[in-house]
């Protein structure tokens, strides 16, 4: 469709620069994919890719009893050195944890990781209401990707379903 072809323009586009990008949509509209794509397609792609939780919680990123979500932010930031970090839900960070990230990514080296989050569509709403700081917001705004819901891209069905369908029918041997 006409939308998913102006997300891969954009991810064409931001693929190649160290920038934090963030990818905003529904649930379901597949944020993290296009994340994995981003990552795929840049000259990243072959670090490492980590996704974490908004508590910087993952299976890449070691928890250590007694430590801080700061602490889980650096580590997550050293996991995904030469890579791609995403941060899901990015509207669930607590503040000091934005002030974390935003610090890392303001400190980082050129190439260092490139940080990704995804926001649902209420982002700007988290900002207004302050649940986002405005500072940690614009570290993303410049690059941001809007992927639309599936009903709001009908044409793309019949290229789905065909896909999955060949996906099954092989994991099936059938």
């Amino acid at each position: 469709s006409k939308a998913m072809r102006e997300v891969a323009v954009q991810l064409d586009e931001y693929a190649h620069g160290d920038a934090p990008v963030m990818i905003t949509g529904e649930h379901g509209v597949g944020r993290e994919l296009v994340a994995r794509v981003l990552h795929q397609s840049s000259p990243r792609a072959t670090g490492r890719f980590v996704a974490v939780r908004p508590t910087f919680e993952g299976a890449d990123v070691p928890s250590h009893a007694g430590d801080d979500a700061c602490e889980r932010a650096k580590r997550a930031l050293r996991a995904a050195a030469g890579g791609t970090l995403l941060v899901k839900d990015v509207s669930d960070l607590s503040a000091p944890s934005q002030k974390t990230l935003k610090r890392a990514i303001r400190e980082r080296s050129e190439g260092e990781c490139q940080v990704v989050a995804t926001a649902d569509v209420d982002v700007d709403h988290a900002v207004e209401a302050k649940i986002v700081s405005r500072d940690f917001y614009d570290l993303f705004a410049a690059r941001r990707i809007e992927v639309p819901p599936l009903r709001d891209r009908t044409e793309d069905l019949p290229t789905l379903f065909e896909r999955w369908v060949k996906h099954y029918s092989q994991e099936v041997g059938r």
